[in-house]
Parts: C-alpha cells; structure tokens; sequence
C-alpha cells in the first residue's frame, strides 16, 4: 500500500542556494523551515516537470547574460553554462497529500505553504497547468525525500540544426575502444556504419571521457561514496503508546476527534492506550515490534489499519472492527493459513488485504484459500480480484477433499506394495465395488477396514486428517504431497509401523505417542523448526526431516534406537550441534548435507569423531583413513560443549573450581575463554597431557593438578638452571606455565619429568607446594628460587644424593620427602634449617655416622628412615632421641616421656659401666702381678660371648636384684638395668655384673651365672651395638688373666 505513495521527482537548485546539489547529495535535504528565504515555501520544492525546476537557474543566467544572442547550429566547444543544468532525481514519499488551498482571491497572490496550514498533511501539490500534468510538491518532512541520481541535462535551442552523422573515423575510433573490445578486432568502414546506429549515442559519451583529467581518475572511494546510504533522522523510541505520545501527535487537536495517527518505527511492543479515540480513522503502526493483535477494540470506526513489518504469528484478537476496510499485515510472520479465516471474525466488511512477504505465502493454492476465506476482498496483496478468479475459489469450497470411506476404498491396500508396476489390487477393486469419483454414496458398511493394512492418500490437497478411527490393523501410510499443518488423527492406529507425511505444512512434531511401533518417520519438506517428542518411539529406525527449518538436533538425544537420520537443508549452522548424537549407539548413517554447518572446516573428521558408529555421512562411505585422521585432529580436545556438560552452565565466570581429570585430554583450548579469569583451582590428573605450554593463561588459578599425565621435559645440561629470559616472561602472560603467576599449589606426580629447571618453575614466585613423586629425576636443582616453598614432594626418583645448592633459599621449606630415591646420604639436607618434617624411608642409608648430619635441623619434630640400612641398627632409635631433643615422631611412632627417661638412664648407666669396667681392668692387672691365679682360673673354661640387641621396653628402672626374675641364681647382683629381661639385655648385665665383681658385691657364682647367660644369647649369632664392645674389653681382660697366671 505504500508503494501508490512513492514518486520519483525533480529537484532543481535555485540562484539563492549556489551549491545545493552537492550539499543535498552529501548531507540530504535542509529542513523545511529553512527553504523559506529562497522558495518562499517552508517546505521540500519538488515538482515532476524538468522546466519547472530548472526555471529559476534559467531565469538568473538569462538576466546576468549579456544581450547577445544566443548562437545557433553545432554545439560551441565551450558551451554556454546556461544550456546545461544538473538536477536531482528524488524518491519521496508524499504519504498524505492534498492540492493547495492557500490563494489570495482578491489580488491572486499564492500565499506561502506552511506547515501549520495543513495540519495533518505530510505534502501539499499545486498545479501549474490547467490539465493538472505538471505539478509542483512541497514536502514537509525532509526525511521523506531521498536523493538518489544526479541527472546533466542540456537544452537545444529554436533553430538547432541536427549534427550530422558521425564519420566512419569518428566511429573506427570509437569502435577501437568499444566495439572493437566486443567483437575482438577493429572494424571497417562498412562494419562501423552498420552500427553507426548503436555506437552514436556513445561519441559525446566517450568524448567527454577523453577530456577528463587523468590525474583525477574516479576510485573506490568515490564509488563507496556515492554508494553511501542516506542518513534518515531516526525517529523516537516510545516502546508503548501513551497519552502524552497520542498528545503530540495530534498537535494540540482534540484527542476524540483525532482521525489519523502515525506511530510508524517507534519500537512499539504493544498495542494499548486507544480507548480515547473514538473517531479513529486510520492508525499507522508499520515498522515496529507488536507481536500480538490486541487493543484494537474500541475502534469503531477505524478503516484502515497497517501493521506491516513487525513480529505478529497469529490474527486472533484483531476485532471487532466493523468499518474496517483495509489491513495491511505484509512482512509479518503469520504461517498458518487458517489464521487468514479469523481475520472475517474481527473484520466481516475488509475488501483489501495485504499478506505479502509471510509464511503463509508459500503454502500451496495460498490465494485461493484466501479468497475461500474471505470472498468479499476486492484487492489481495495489491492485485485487483477478478470475477472469474472469485467464482474458481468459490467452486474449489464446494469440490474441497475430505477423507471419506469412498477415497479410501480407491488408496486402501490389503497386503503391502513393493513397486507401482506390479501393486496389488486396492480394496475397492478386490471388493468389485470401486466408484468413479469420490462424490458417490458413502456405505461404510461395505468397507473391510479389518484388511487395510496400507493407504496412500498422496496428491489430494487434503488439509487434515481425519476419519482413520477404523483402520486398527493399518501398518503403513502416505499422505505426501497435501495441505496437512498438524499431525492428528492417528491416535487409534496403533499398530503403524511406516507414516510418510512428505511436503505438507506441519510445524511442529505432536501426538506421535500412540504410535509405539512405528519404524520410519518421514517428515522432509515441511516447515518444522523444533524436535521434540520422539522419546516415546522406541523403535524408531528411520527418520527423514529433510527441507525443514531446524536449528537444533538436542530433541533427538532420546531416540536411543534410531539406524538412519536424513536432516539435510535446514538451518544447522553450530557444528556441535552433531554431539546431541553422541549417545544414538545404533546410528549407521547420517545425512547432514546442504546445513551451514557443513562449510565449517573439519566437519566430516568432527562427525566421523564424535559419532563413533557410523557407516555413511552424506551419503559417502566412512573408510579407516578417515576415522584415523578424525582421532587425530579431535581426541583429547577441550570442547565447549564438554566444559557445559561437566558444569551445568557456560557462564565462566563463576567457575571458581573446575574437575577434568580422568577425561583423556591432550588440549585445553577451550579453557582459553576470558570468562574463567577467576577460576582458582584446577585438576587435570589422569590425562594424555604432554607439554605444560598448552596451560591456558588463567590469572586467578592457586592449585593446578597435573600427575599421571604424560609430561616430559627435553634433557639440559647438569648445572644450575639459568634465569628465566625476557622472551620466556613475555611468552607467560599468554600461556603456559610461566603464566600462572599466582600459583600456590602444583601436583606433577607421576609423569616423566628428568630435568626440573626446564619447567622453568622460579617464574612462580607464590609456589608454596610442589609435588614431583614417581618421575626420572635424578638431580635436584631448579627450585632454589622458589622461596615461598613449604612443602617438596620428591619421592620415587632417582635422587642418589643432594647437591651443595639443590636447597639453598629454601628457608622457609617445612616438609621434605625424598623416600625410595637410593639416597646413600644425608650431606646438604641441612641446609634446609627450619624443616619440620622429613620422610627418607626406603633408602639405603647405612652408617649412624649420617644421623649427626641432622642436628642442624634444629626444628626437625618428624623423621622417617624407616626400611633403611641404618633403622636395623642396635641403638638407632635410642641415639636419635638423645641427639635430637626437637623430634616428636620417628618413623611414624610417637616418642613418649617414658622413653625419652629411659633413654637417658641407658645411656647414664652405661656411663657408669663403662667407668667401672676400666676400674675392674686395672684391677686386673694388678691381681696378675700378684699371681692371683687361682681367681682367674675359674674363667680359663669360658668362651667368648655375642651379645644380642636390647629391648627398652622391658627395661625396669625400679631397683631389684639381679637374680630376682630368675630364680636367684644372680641374689647379689643389683641396679637399675637388670630387673628383667636380661636375655635381651645380657651385655649391659655382663657389664655391671664385672663393676660389682670388682666392688666384691657379687660372688664368683653369679658372675659364672650372668657369663653363661651371655653365652646362650651368643648361640643366635647376634652381636650388635655397645653391648658387643663391653664384652670385647671383657674378653680382652679374661685372656690377659689367663696368659699372666699360665692357664
């Protein structure tokens, strides 16, 4: 309807305004106050006559010329600047128009056009002529006019005498550069005059061409320029109709006796707020976003009503409007034809309907069913409705087709169909009972429904389904090809196992769940934007959604039993879409062919990937090649769509922790997004991760878990790591480790790491634990920049010993493992002073000579040397807690007050001991001088003794004889060591029963008896510790008694 309001017009530019053209082509028309100086009119002059725009120009030349006169014949080679004028060729929009009415009767004076004199007009015409054909338009909105060519013309004055042909040089030449480029060589004489005819308009062309300067070629930026789209003054957005909206817009009239309201690109959403406008003859609501026909009530007396270009679905809530006459509802998004059927509810009187650029334009025999719908229109879509065209939409009503008993007895088959060359018999023919035409007597009596197994009600123009009740034993049907909008009827064909509902008009997938065997579902070519409802076919095998308008394939993540999948030409454009596929384990073949998708780079290796079982994407066999090459693009990637499923959500911000471990990862792009900039604790264990480069930059993270990957670094040369350069620092702020500056915690347990300073790890200032058990490190520097270190794990390698830095500046190091590594020493371990835990188990440290390397560790409060050489030593655990006052736990055990006493009374008695044994030899040598013979005799028969460990445990600190637990074989032997237990304690015994001998506290008797002792230990073969040197010294005293006296 807009399209009768456009004109193409004439705009001239006037004496007054030198310079307008290029002006209005550039920055559009002045506002229409400011045409007054010049025109006298305050509006947009226009006119549909060349004369008429150009008779100011023409005028003002004229005046200013001298009084020569004008010469006549072949154009002068410089031609008079009045002969040739440029005007502008505009598209307007008059909108509402009307002729002038302003004329001063009584002197015959036009009064100026202005705006406030025809309120409510968008532009007022005058005519000059008295036929009316040439006109003048003022328009009072310069938006309304739009400036699209720049014309030259050139006038031919009385008396022009007619050029003469062009010669056949003048044509030659201009053949070289035109016609000889068409026909590829030059022309002749006679070539040249048989198209002297189409070549001539071109010769002035091509002549001004060749006087145009080449220094001023036009480019593309004069093409872009001129090419620009014109800037329109944006209107105001109101978004709801209010009063104070509906107020200027009536610019001060009455709102009741308001006729015309234009409310046109104003981003409305609703229609509301017309009540108090009864006499409301025309609203104007095109270009905005009302989606639903509501509010229109109250307008009795509207007649003409547009809503073109906005967002309505349905025309249900338009009335009633009983004057309504026109309605234009073009580019909407009305898609059902029996929306077209309600508009006579609201609307019985309308005679011109606009529907262009819908949907619903597209739907078979669209205009007849509009005119079936509708027979009182007189104009649809802008074209005018004949008589002959009215009566055929009339007839098509009366002949309309409807499932009967008679159709299906013609489409009904007993058994199934293989091909239409041999097909069997329909019902009707095995019956004998067939009709000629469709419109004979129905006898549903005479039908055997219980043998249809099969209809095809193709081709029909049936436009819904209905009357089937019957067909219980029906397995296949057809009805291609028809006028179908909605799946229905089928509730009691329960038993279909094949429904072919090809090229109809279906919208959306419904009452399919009675349908609990169907097999092959075939819906192409319809107009289906959704997938939903198909979890209750659970043997749905074959699915053809083929021409539709889907944009998503997650309604089809529930057809677990789903062979065959056709979705070719919709609208699936996300190459993810294909994981909603994933879990269809049985889908062989998939046609994805004709989707935006498909364009995507890697799209068949990324469906090959992801759908594992497949046999045929887009009808091309999947060969090993291909699966091969889609494993190696795609395994272990991070896709979006994982990190959505693992979340929940893909809004990163709020991820603060995120689990990915045991996912076979080998790449993190996706962890690259922006959003997981506070993302703080992260876990990648279990993966096939091989280079700590592919560490997305993440700001935030504090704990990274990285072990049982795959991460290896390339062998450097032993020494101290080097510095991390500039380039490495400049590298971290986009990823890798060096990036993650704010990182506290780091697990790179079990991977195949050899060289620590390639990890760069001194870029991670903030690192306080770092675990690097069950790798191949054989040497321990790197991370003696780390000097916010509190805990190193560095158990399971191959760490033979420390070198004299591996641990410098680590001061602050409080926990240090280094268990099964083979370390043979404990040198340099002190250089970490404020340890607190050390674990050294499983080791092979021997000599108790390394245990004093620990004294340094002044804080030490927890040991572990546990299955190491040095553990099965005689007074291990004793000398550990006499050394080092600060431990609290040795090899996992706790050490008591009660041990730490008897520790100290061991360790003060074999003080005492030791003094008497050395008293008890001189004695000795003295007794030898002095042929003491008969004394030592006694000792000639005796044997060496071994000695065994002792067992602190059972030692008694009580006072007791010697001989109390043992039957007073020893009554005279008494102190602090050797109340009980004297088995596991025999050297000790021996000891003090030699400094009570000497005292003469003991008798001859109970020192044979504590010797004997000593000797039954000795058959185990055990001699350990300190034991075994007292003894030895007393072995030594004994031979020297024996050689001194003879024996």
């Amino acid at each position: 309807g807009y399209k009768r309001s456009l004109e193409y017009l004439f705009y001239g530019e006037h004496p007054r305004l030198p310079g307008e053209l290029a002006r209005v082509m550039e920055d559009g028309f002045r506002p229409a106050v400011e045409y007054a100086p010049s025109h006298l009119n305050a509006a947009v002059p226009l006119s549909n006559s060349v004369g008429l725009c150009d008779l100011p120009r023409l005028r003002a030349a004229i005046a200013a010329e001298d009084s020569a006169p004008l010469q006549h014949g072949a154009a002068p080679a410089e031609p008079n600047r009045k002969l040739h004028a440029q005007l502008i060729v505009a598209k307007v929009f008059l909108a509402r128009c009307a002729p002038e009415t302003g004329v001063d009767e009584s002197g015959g004076r036009r009064i100026p056009i202005r705006r406030e004199d025809y309120e409510g007009l968008s532009s007022v015409y005058r005519c000059v002529e008295a036929e009316g054909k040439q006109r003048e338009w003022f328009v009072f909105e310069p938006s309304l006019v739009l400036p699209e060519y720049l014309v030259e013309i050139e006038y031919l004055e009385a008396g022009y005498t007619p050029e003469h042909e062009p010669s056949s040089a003048q044509l030659q030449h201009l053949g070289t550069g035109l016609g000889g480029s068409l026909v590829g060589e030059t022309l002749s004489e006679t070539e040249a005059a048989d198209v002297a005819s189409l070549t001539r308009p071109l010769l002035r062309f091509a002549q001004q061409c060749a006087l145009a300067s080449p220094a001023e070629p036009y480019d593309d930026s004069c093409t872009a320029a001129l090419n620009m789209p014109p800037q329109l003054r944006p209107r105001a957005k109101v978004y709801q109709i209010e009063p104070s909206v509906i107020a200027a817009q009536a610019r001060g009239a009455p709102l009741r006796e308001l006729q015309v309201l234009n409310l046109h690109g104003s981003a409305i959403r609703t229609i509301q707020g017309l009540e108090d406008l009864p006499a409301l003859r025309e609203l104007v609501l095109c270009f905005n976003e009302i989606a639903k026909l509501d509010g229109l009530q109250s307008l009795g007396a509207l007649e003409r009503l547009d809503l073109g270009f906005n967002l309505i679905k349905r025309t249900d809530g338009l009335g009633p409007l009983p004057a309504l006459r026109e309605l234009e509802l073009n580019n909407n998004l009305i898609y059902r034809v029996e929306d077209v059927a309600l508009l006579r509810q609201g609307a019985p009187d309308i005679s011109r309907l606009n529907l262009r650029s819908n949907p619903v334009c597209e739907s078979k025999a669209f205009r007849t069913h509009v005119l079936r719908s509708l027979p009182q229109l007189e104009s649809l879509d802008g074209i005018e409705i004949k008589r002959v065209e009215a009566e055929a939409a009339v007839r098509a009503v009366e002949i309309a087709h409807a499932i009967t008993p008679s159709l299906l007895r013609l489409h009904g088959y007993a058994q199934k169909r293989f091909n239409y060359s041999l097909r069997p018999n329909t019902i009707a023919e095995d019956s004998s009972r067939s009709c000629a035409s469709r419109t004979c007597n129905d006898n549903a009596s005479m039908v055997p429904w219980e043998r249809v197994e099969e209809i095809d009600l193709s081709h029909l123009q049936l436009r819904r389904l209905h009357g089937l009740e019957q067909l219980l034993g029906l397995r296949r049907a057809s009805f291609c090809n028809n006028e179908l909008s909605r799946i229905e009827g089928l509730e009691h064909c329960a038993l279909l196992e094949e429904l072919s509902l090809e090229d109809n008009r279906i919208v959306r997938l419904e009452n399919l769940a009675p349908l609990a065997l169907l097999c092959r579902l075939d819906l192409g070519k319809n107009r289906i934007g959704c997938i939903d409802g198909l979890e209750t076919l659970t043997r749905l095998t074959q699915l053809s959604l083929e021409d539709n308008e889907i944009t998503s394939l997650a309604g089809l993540a529930g057809a677990h039993s789903l062979m065959e999948l056709y979705i070719g030409n919709n609208r699936l454009e996300v190459l993810n879409e294909v994981q909603h596929l994933k879990g269809l384990m049985r889908l062989i073949i998939l046609d994805l062919s004709g989707n935006a998708l498909c364009v995507t780079p890697d799209y068949r290796s990324f469906a090959v990937f992801t759908l594992r079982k497949l046999k045929v994407l887009d009808g091309v066999g999947i060969e090993p090649a291909d699966m091969h090459s889609a494993k190696e693009k795609f395994a272990g990637k991070l896709t979006t769509d994982v990190l959505i499923e693992r979340l929940g959500h893909s809004c990163w911000e709020r991820v603060l922790e995120l689990d990915l471990s045991r996912s076979k990862l080998r790449e993190l792009d996706a962890l690259r997004a922006h959003g997981f900039c506070h993302l703080r604790r992260l876990n990648l264990d279990s993966n096939l991760l091989v280079d700590l480069r592919c560490l997305p930059h993440l700001p935030a993270l504090t704990v990274l878990s990285l072990s049982h990957n795959l991460v290896s670094t390339r062998p450097r040369s032993l020494g101290p790591g080097p510095a991390l350069s500039t380039a490495a620092r400049d590298a971290g702020s986009h990823g890798g480790l060096a990036s993650l500056a704010s990182l506290e915690v780091l697990h790179l347990g079990f991977n195949q790491i050899s060289d620590v300073p390639a990890l760069n790890l001194e870029s991670l200032r903030q690192l306080r634990v770092l675990h690097l058990q069950g790798n191949d490190i054989a040497r321990l520097d790197g991370v003696s920049q780390l000097h916010e270190l509190r805990e190193l794990n560095l158990d399971r390698n191959r760490i033979r010993a420390l070198d004299p830095g591996s641990l410098a500046g680590l001061s602050l190091l409080r926990e240090l493992r280094i268990e099964e590594n083979g370390l043979r020493s404990l040198e340099h371990i002190s250089a970490a002073s404020n340890l607190a835990t050390l674990a050294l188990g499983s080791n092979r440290i021997s000599d108790l000579a390394e245990l004093e390397k620990l004294t340094e560790c002044a804080a030490l409060q927890s040991l572990a040397l546990a299955n190491n050489p040095v553990a099965r030593r005689q007074l291990y655990r004793p000398s550990l807690v006499r050394r080092m006052l600060s431990l609290h736990v040795i090899d996992g055990r706790e050490i008591s007050p009660e041990e730490r006493a008897r520790t100290e009374a061991m360790y003060s008695a074999e003080a005492r001991a030791a003094a008497a044994t050395q008293a008890h030899f001189t004695q000795a040598h003295h007794m030898a001088h002095h042929g003491a013979a008969s004394e030592v005799r006694s000792y000639a028969a005796k044997v060496p003794l071994k000695l065994t460990s002792m067992n602190f445990d059972q030692l008694a600190l009580g006072g007791a004889d010697f001989g109390g637990g043992s039957g007073g074989a020893c009554s005279g032997l008494v102190g602090p060591a050797v109340a009980s237990g004297y088995r596991e304690s025999s050297g000790q015994n021996l000891a003090m029963a030699a400094q009570q001998l000497q005292r003469g506290s003991l008798g001859t008797s109970g020192f044979e008896a504590a010797l004997r002792t000593a000797r039954r230990v000795d058959s185990g073969g055990v001699r350990t510790g300190e034991g075994q040197a007292d003894y030895s010294s007393f072995r030594e005293y004994n031979q020297s008694r024996r050689v001194k006296t003879g024996l």
